[in-house]
């Protein structure tokens, strides 16, 4: 019997394309066997908390009316940006009975959590925090300079 999966797309602007995210995970889908039920796709920043992401809200709900027990991501930062919006949304698909596998860094969240697993969603959480970070001061950075020069 395949498995029922959701996919969850997020890019941080319109001027950004989810055609590259959506097509490896329904590769990866079809690959696997897994039956496609649902695709969620967000066009905001990840730093937007669940209220604000309409599509990861219906994802949420959905996972506790159990349409699906595998959720597919392109990355984490797809998820959250934030470490503690990260924990509390895997928290919900984990009580749900939901997987999640985040393609990039090949990393399976399985339904009941390893210490091996955790630690590592708080790395790579924290990481991701961190990049934006360097980047937002390199953007204040270079409009400085611009403006000096």
């Amino acid at each position: 019997m395949a498995r029922k999966a959701a996919i969850y797309v997020r890019i941080s602007t319109q001027s950004q394309h989810t055609d590259r995210q959506k097509e490896e995970l329904i590769k990866l889908a079809e690959n696997e066997g897994y039956d496609v039920v649902d695709t969620y796709v967000d066009i905001l920043s990840g730093f937007k908390d669940e209220e604000h992401r309409p599509e990861l809200k219906r994802l949420l709900e959905d996972c506790k009316q159990q349409k699906f027990n595998l959720v597919l991501f392109s990355e984490f930062s797809r998820l959250s940006r934030k470490v503690g919006d990260l924990n509390k949304m895997i928290d919900t698909f984990r009580e749900n009975n939901t997987e999640l596998y985040f393609q990039k860094q090949n990393q399976w969240v399985k339904k009941k959590g390893d210490l091996g697993t955790n630690i590592l969603i708080q790395v790579l959480g924290v990481v991701s925090e961190y990049e934006i970070d360097l980047f937002k001061e390199r953007s204040i950075s270079g409009k400085i300079s611009a403006v000096k020069n």
